[in-house]
This record gives C-alpha cells, structure tokens and sequence, in this order.
C-alpha cells in the first residue's frame, strides 16, 4: 500500500487547510535543535497541527537535528517531547539528520546519534524514525542498527533505489492546493496509524481506551457568574473536542487552553456545557455539564469522577 503525503515547516507560510485535498498524511516540523526552545520552536508548527487536526488529516512531525553527541541529540528529543506535548500522531515522530556539523562525524558516531534518539522517544511513548537522504544512509548510517519502518528516506527520482523504508520524500517541487509554492511529497508504505495505535505509541490507543473525563457534573451560579471546567482528554488530541453551550443565552463557554474552558451565567434558567470528542468525520464520545444560572445563588458544584470511553 502507498499512502501520499506532504512535510511542511514555516518555510512554507500559512497553509489554507480548508483547501487542502488530495493527501493521507502530513508531517509536519517542530521546531531544530535544543538551546532555545522559545525561538527554536517552528512558528507554523502548532497552527500546522490545529489546521490538519480539523479536518482530519493523520500527522507526523519531524525535528531539524544540528546533534553531534549522544547528550545534544538527547537535549534535542527532550525539547520535541516539550513541543509535542498533549497531542497525538498517527505518523512516526523523526529527527532530521542533515547538518553540515554531522556530516564528517564517524559511521559509529552518527548512528550512536539517530539511536540515542530513538531510544529517548521510545521511553517516552513515542514511535520514532530517522529523516536522511540516500547517501547517509549508504554510507554514514549504521542501517544494521536501525529499523527498516523507522527510515524516512530523501531521494528526488521517479523511482526507490533503497526500498527498505517506510516513508519516501521523493521531490522537492510538489504541489499542493492550499499550499502556496512548492511542498515536499512523500509516500508512506507502511500502515502507520494502525502500527502506532496497536503499539499504543503516539497517544493512540485502542478501541475502549481513550476517554473523556470532565471534573464537574453539575455547577450553579449566578448571572455574571464565571466558573472553569477542566477538561482531561486520553486517546485523542484536544483539537478534536468540540465544546458549546446547550442554551446560549443562558450560559456561554469559552476555551482558555487545552484543559480549562471557562463558563459565563448569562441569565436565570438551566443548560448544558457539551464536550464532543471527534474523529474522522465521527463523534467518538460526549460529555456534559448541566449549568443552572439563578439569581443570588452561592456558586457551588458537584465534582465528576466518571470518564466516557471510546
């Protein structure tokens, strides 16, 4: 099986993804090395993620790597687990090997590297690979020492002169709609989704897994009353929740991050706070919270303990 995909970074600007059509998957870019993960964090990588989480699009996402010991490429696999934090992928989580500073390290030396940092990403729940073009992998990776479904391969040519990988970038020169210029194309032989989710890897789970646990079950308050609901969401990114009041006139809620959503009282009369937790055009899971706004009421609730499964 081939599964088409495309890379991006800011490189590539602002990304239309109403537009975008015609892809499985996008891997997208985090961020490049370690030092300074405010500045060093890609500036399209969470609008990336949010953009291709909406309409469905499965994800992978890659770091740019200037590594060359053991201890920098663990840094850098410190510094994405930061970046990647609270969200989930269905395509492998990669360092970038390129770098001018790597490319007169040893064979051994530059293998200790992409190891390193896959063992780190395996500890940590995560389903890595290696980004590296035909003449690394022939002659500066140990590939011995690597997983076959763990390479994501660089080579610009109508056809695969090294077939034992799982993802091909074969051009740079692709196109795309809603993607202005020029995009990277990749094709994927590997099953990924499913292989992550049975691995568990990636914040994926199994079916009966995931769940959706709201910490309120029902809250009072008053008009101009404001009261947060937070928001634990296992199995699934926070980007698929869709949240809205039952009664807008009686109570409105608005997202202030991943977890808490906060809850104004409008008016005297009782509504519900809805989570809906989406997935390929399908609603997974629900919860809710009933909200009872009333004149002179001392603000109080009923704490929930019960997650919904999917």
């Amino acid at each position: 099986m081939e599964r088409k995909g495309i890379d991006l970074s800011t490189h590539n600007g602002a990304v239309d993804w109403n537009k975008v059509n015609g892809i499985d998957f996008a891997i997208l870019r985090t961020g490049y090395g370690w030092e300074d993960w405010e500045n060093q964090t890609d500036k399209r990588f969470h609008a990336n993620k949010w953009g291709a989480d909406s309409r469905g699009i499965p994800t992978g996402c890659y770091h740019y790597s200037y590594a060359t010991t053991v201890d920098e490429v663990r840094r850098e696999a410190e510094f994405l687990s930061h970046i990647i934090r609270g969200y989930t992928f269905q395509y492998p989580v990669a360092l970038d090997l390129e770098d001018k500073v790597q490319r007169n390290l040893s064979r051994k030396a530059l293998t200790d590297v992409a190891v390193a940092f896959c063992d780190e990403m395996e500890r940590s729940g995560w389903f890595p690979a290696i980004y590296a073009n035909l003449d690394w992998v022939r002659n500066r990776l140990d590939m011995s020492r690597l997983k076959s479904d763990a390479l994501w391969l660089a080579q610009y040519n109508d056809h695969l002169s090294y077939p034992d990988c799982g993802i091909w970038q074969y051009t740079s020169t692709g196109r795309v709609s809603g993607v202005s210029g020029t995009v990277d194309r990749n094709l994927a032989f590997y099953d990924y989704p499913s292989i992550i989710r049975e691995q568990g890897k990636n914040g994926l789970v199994t079916s009966g897994e995931g769940y959706l646990l709201l910490d309120t079950r029902e809250y009072f308050l008053p008009p101009g009353g404001v009261y947060d609901v937070k928001a634990t969401l296992y199995g699934a990114p926070y980007s698929s929740l869709k949240v809205y009041s039952s009664r807008d006139g009686i109570a409105s809620v608005t997202k202030l991050d991943n977890q808490k959503y906060r809850v104004l009282g409008l008016r005297e009369g009782v509504c519900y706070i809805v989570f809906e937790v989406w997935a390929d055009g399908n609603k997974r899971t629900h919860a809710s919270v009933k909200i009872t706004v009333q004149n002179g009421v001392t603000p109080h609730g009923t704490p929930n303990s019960a997650p919904s499964t999917f």
